[in-house]
């Protein structure tokens, strides 16, 4: 298997159109080719951000999580265990690196959001 980067322009929160990104970005998809796409970029086009700011991260935390494993965080990590999902993941999965002052969430509706890429995909090519 080969693996080839597709360079787009990144996506910016708090909300941005993957689909137009994949118009101009994607050029040549054939039958058989694998597109992975980050969690991070599903929730920015999803418009799951919130300000860092307007809320603090540990509320958030509390918020999004289905159930918190660790009750306290822990002081040199600075994260909760949690669960979100189904999945075991740290601070439910909040991204706040590279967010331009925003914590990024967990996508919601996985498998409706992939349906929509496909169809995308199936239609352009």
């Amino acid at each position: 298997m080969q693996c080839i980067p597709i360079k787009t322009r990144p996506l910016l929160p708090p909300k941005d159109d993957l689909f137009s990104v994949m118009d101009t970005s994607l050029t040549d998809v054939q039958d058989g080719d694998i597109l992975f796409i980050t969690s991070k970029v599903i929730a920015i086009h999803q418009g799951r951000c919130v300000p860092v700011g307007s809320i603090s991260k540990e509320e958030l935390i509390k918020q999004e999580a289905d159930q918190r494993v660790i009750n306290d965080a822990i002081p040199e990590k600075d994260f909760y265990l949690t669960m979100k999902n189904n999945i075991l993941i740290p601070n439910v999965g909040i991204d706040e690196s590279n967010a331009n002052g925003y914590y990024i969430l967990r996508p919601e509706q996985l498998q409706e959001i992939t349906k929509q890429i496909y169809e995308f995909i199936c239609q352009k090519f």
